[in-house]
This record gives C-alpha cells, sequence and structure tokens, in this order.
C-alpha cells in the first residue's frame, strides 16, 4: 500500500537505527508488527488465571474414558464400509 506521512525525523531516524531498518518503510513495517505483535501478548496476558485447574479437567476427563469405555464394543464391531456408506445406504456383507 502506497500512503503519504509527515513524520517526525529524529524519532524515524531513531526506529530505524533501533530496528536495524535500511528504508522507511522498512522501519514503519517493523514498527507496526511490534504493536501488533504486542497486542497479542497482552490478549494472551488477559486470559492468565482462565484456565481450569488440572482436577477439574480429570473429573471431565473420567466421565469421558466411561463414555468410550462403553462405545469400544460398538465400534468394534462396525466396518470401514459401513461408516464410509452414505446415509441411509446400507452395505450388505458378502
Amino acid at each position: 500500500m502506497k500512503i503519504s506521512l509527515t513524520l517526525d525525523d529524529k524519532l524515524i531516524s531513531q526506529a530505524m537505527v533501533a530496528l536495524d531498518a535500511v528504508t522507511y518503510a522498512d522501519a514503519i513495517n517493523l514498527a507496526l508488527q511490534l504493536v501488533v505483535r504486542k497486542h497479542g501478548y497482552q490478549q494472551i496476558l488477559k486470559l492468565r488465571g482462565t484456565l481450569k485447574q488440572a482436577d477439574e479437567v480429570t473429573e471431565k476427563t473420567k466421565s469421558l474414558d466411561d463414555l468410550v469405555g462403553v462405545l469400544a464394543p460398538i465400534k468394534a464391531s462396525v466396518t470401514t464400509e459401513e461408516l464410509c456408506a452414505p446415509v441411509g445406504e446400507k452395505k450388505v456383507k458378502t
């Protein structure tokens, strides 16, 4: 994107040195990338403390393990052809 800007000469020079940029465009693009990255980090930090405790997760996975245990025999009796058949169409075993 091409754009015309009025920049502080001293500030852009300092940014170019700090960012090791060769051109004004490089300095501006690098600075914008840093701003976006910093914003992403801040969003991640806002999630701090929102994860559930391990024991809460364990309780939920126990019930999932029970469900898998019930479904395992059913899953074993279904063939790949039956799973891949369109809905409503039954494959006949030969």
